[in-house]
């Protein structure tokens, strides 16, 4: 908008006005539009980030490590059994287990990590700068909390287990995003054939074994 000399003072008014119903609109539409971003990046039943968010993030991580060599992991949780649940106290209940989770595995994280729902009673972490062997740690903690947890909402009540894969880039030798995913995968669906309410890891050449069938190597820990 362009005032020319001489002007009416009322135009001057009037014009300011108008500027600045300009930008108020644009400062409106601009909030808007970072609402939608995040919001399409959360999962509206947990309030946590969603599987879309979690696989942008760990393809940015992963070109990090390939830049500098570093240390990344992924932990993915199952809920043992969770089905039991909205079958017997029906599906809000369940809804309830889910978000009061989404708060346990957050309380559990570090700022850096990110915390995601994959689908259903499934949820991953993204680990930088770590180590097999603190995932590995960081995994049975939040094993051992969900075990201790009590579930309950007004007349309902639950204790539920859950079983947990982990998996690190330069242990499984992951080439990509999806590769380290698969892995993490192996090691629950590993975790479950042994009985549930565990935790796995998957090292190199395609195997799945408990933490504490190995030592750390002293360098490894963090």
């Amino acid at each position: 908008m362009v005032l020319v000399a001489p002007f009416h003072p009322m135009v001057l008014s009037a014009r300011l006005h108008s500027l600045l119903r300009m930008k108020a609109l644009h400062d409106e539409l601009s909030g808007a539009n970072t609402r939608l971003q995040e919001l399409s990046r959360v999962d509206p039943g947990t309030g946590i980030y969603n599987r879309r968010y979690f696989f942008e993030r760990l393809e940015e991580e992963f070109e990090r490590v390939k830049r500098h060599r570093d240390h990344l992991s992924v932990i993915m949780l199952d809920l043992d059994h969770f089905k039991d649940v909205n079958d017997t106290y029906g599906h809000l209940f369940g809804d309830f287990v889910l978000r009061q989770l989404a708060g346990i595995l957050q309380n559990t994280s570090r700022r850096i990590d990110i915390v995601a729902r994959y689908g259903g009673e499934e949820f991953v972490y993204i680990l930088p700068a770590t180590t097999i062997w603190s995932a590995a740690s960081l995994a049975e903690r939040i094993r051992r909390t969900i075990a201790e947890n009590v579930f309950k909402q007004d007349e309902y009540e639950v204790r539920l287990t859950a079983s947990l894969g982990v998996a690190e880039v330069r242990q499984s030798l992951a080439t990509n995003p999806d590769n380290l995913v698969m892995y993490a995968d192996k090691a629950l669906l590993k975790a479950k054939s042994q009985g549930r309410n565990r935790m796995a890891v998957h090292g190199v050449n395609d195997r799945a074994t408990s933490l504490f069938d190995q030592r750390p190597p002293a360098s490894s820990a963090q």
